[in-house]
């Protein structure tokens, strides 16, 4: 507008809108109340000419107290993220400064350098929030934090309780013991006299005591403390993982290591409502990996621990390459099928539910629609992405069957058809058969590798981690025949409409991101070759594995249109 020029209704709503712009930005409503209250004429004058502009204020006002925590922010351009990290866990989360703890400057690790990382990639500002192990599950519920980033490994309940990143780090558990001690192997560590030492909260304690049921095995809160105790031989052995394990044995002689006992997958936890910044999260995971980026932080972190004798099997698995993330994504929905067939079976219902898959395979199609589009991907055949989910469900309704024959004889009514011999879902399963002890022990066993004695799988000393998946194989499947255990406490039934069914979608979304992340056209067989590592422990057959691997496939190729 020009000086000499007579300022119209717009021009001064215009000026208004500039003014009262800091106003709006800090608190519109409630900073401008007392004003509007005490000046009528202000406020009459508001009403007439900028009644519109009131309204678009409010209605933005509305929709920012309606969004989430992790897109609000302190001032008008910066948007907080809240990262839930325990300080205790090297290498992943940990102090760097111990005199200066409780800083969030000293805060180091693999886990703390992604989440830096992401923070200046996308412009958040980033907060540390300190956490206690056995406190994770309750403090997820609350909503207290976005994304809990340390070391935290995959498991079903957690994919009920929230949803899970693409996978970071492939680990190990194991116990440790000192060389002399008479509790250098399995066996002797798994009896009555024994006492271990685990961090108490964390997924650690359950393979400790679902291992060694024999034992005694003590819970401690302090995860420094777990480290103190085996320094100072206060237990017979202390159970942590194969990354832990480096920076506590780090310069220490005569340590054994018994394992690896599981094999697992290090991610990110979320609260369930936290859907757009999964979504984030994974598609920045994806780009990091491929750029280098995430190896990187693993050399960095992961391999200053290890020994100075370290060989090529240490280097890290690059767990978040589509074709690998997409493997434990399909494992992780897989580990959900056991808790699915006990909720049917509970409440009477058929394992084939035509009606409901249909629901699934449509909500699948849309779910690769989205993903495409978000990442600027071509579009997924519809036709494609209906194989790849009827290929999902169908393996899914395979573990279900496995287990509903073993149980037809208590649990009538369940089964809906006996396969033949030589047919998909031959194999039987038990209940707890989505344990990670139980699934490298299959693994080793479809593979069909040559095992070395029980002796040298289960007890590597001189600080010599063994890093192929086999030993964790031939390992973990001499636990499963050596350790019988009694029955264990009655198992919690999931809700299936409100539990279990969310959390495979939730599992369907990442899966969805993942495959649309694959840009070059992959082959079937290269396809297999890399789920099936990661699928035959969880027993899905090959013929289940090569109509994933097709589908994918296919897929994979629309680039080339």
């Amino acid at each position: 507008m020009r000086p000499h020029e007579k300022a119209g209704p717009r021009d001064r709503c215009a000026t208004l809108l500039l003014r009262t712009a800091p106003l709006l930005r800090t608190a519109p409503l409630l900073r401008t109340a007392p004003l509007l209250r005490t000046a009528p004429i202000l406020r009459t004058a508001l009403l007439l000419r900028t009644a519109p502009l009131l309204r678009t204020g409010v209605a933005l006002v509305l929709l920012a107290a309606a969004l989430p925590s992790w897109v609000r922010a302190d001032d008008s351009t910066t948007k907080t993220l809240r990262v839930a990290t325990s300080g205790d866990y090297a290498p992943f989360s940990f102090e760097a400064s111990p005199a200066a703890a409780g800083s969030d400057a000293t805060l180091d690790g693999f886990d703390v350098a992604v989440a830096r990382e992401f923070a200046r990639d996308r412009g958040y500002k980033l907060e540390f929030q300190r956490f206690r192990w056995p406190d994770l599950a309750s403090t997820l519920a609350a909503g207290s934090f976005d994304v809990a980033m340390s070391g935290v490994t995959q498991k079903a309940e957690r994919s009920i309780a929230g949803r899970t990143s693409i996978p970071v780090a492939i680990s190990h558990a194991l116990a440790l013991t000192w060389k002399g001690s008479g509790a250098t192997t399995f066996d002797e560590l798994n009896r009555p006299a024994r006492h271990i030492a685990v961090n108490a909260g964390g997924y650690l304690e359950g393979v400790a005591r679902r291992l060694f049921w024999r034992a005694q095995v003590t819970a401690i809160a302090d995860n420094e403390a777990v480290r103190m105790a085996l320094l100072d031989r206060a237990f017979d052995g202390i159970v942590t993982d194969n990354f832990e394990a480096r920076v506590w044995s780090a310069g220490l002689r005569d340590i054994v290591r018994t394992g690896p006992l599981t094999e697992d997958r290090k991610v990110y936890l979320l609260p369930a409502d936290r859907g757009a910044l999964a979504a984030e999260l994974d598609r920045w995971l994806l780009e990091r990996e491929k750029d280098g980026t995430l190896q990187r932080l693993r050399l960095h972190y992961f391999s200053d621990a290890a020994p100075a004798a370290s060989s090529s099997d240490d280097t890290p698995v690059a767990s978040a390459q589509p074709l690998a993330a997409l493997a434990s994504a399909i494992a992780e929905r897989m580990s959900l099928m056991p808790l699915v067939y006990d909720a049917k079976a509970k409440a009477g219902k058929p394992i084939e539910d035509k009606q409901q898959e249909a629901v699934v395979v449509d909500a699948a199609v849309h779910s690769l629609e989205e993903a495409a589009s978000a990442a600027g991907a071509p579009a997924v055949p519809p036709q494609a992405a209906r194989r790849l989910m009827e290929a999902l469900i169908a393996a899914g309704k395979d573990s279900q069957q496995s287990m509903a024959d073993r149980d037809s004889r208590h649990r009538p009514g369940v089964v809906i058809h006996r396969p033949q011999p030589g047919t998909d879902g031959e194999a039987a399963r038990d209940a707890d058969s989505a344990s990670t002890d139980a699934k490298s022990a299959a693994k080793q066993q479809a593979a069909g590798e040559q095992q070395e004695s029980a002796e040298a799988a289960d007890t590597v000393s001189g600080g010599n981690q063994p890093a192929a998946a086999s030993a964790a194989g031939a390992t973990a499947q001499t636990l499963q025949q050596q350790a019988v255990r009694p029955p264990g406490p009655p198992k919690k039934i999931y809700d299936l409409g409100g539990e279990l069914r969310p959390a495979l979608s939730r599992v369907t979304e990442k899966i969805a991101r993942i495959v649309v992340a694959i840009d070059q056209p992959v082959t079937i067989g290269e396809t297999r070759r890399a789920l099936a590592e990661a699928l035959l422990p969880v027993q899905v057959s090959v013929s289940r594995i090569d109509d994933i691997s097709a589908a994918v496939a296919e897929i994979s190729n629309r680039n080339r249109r």
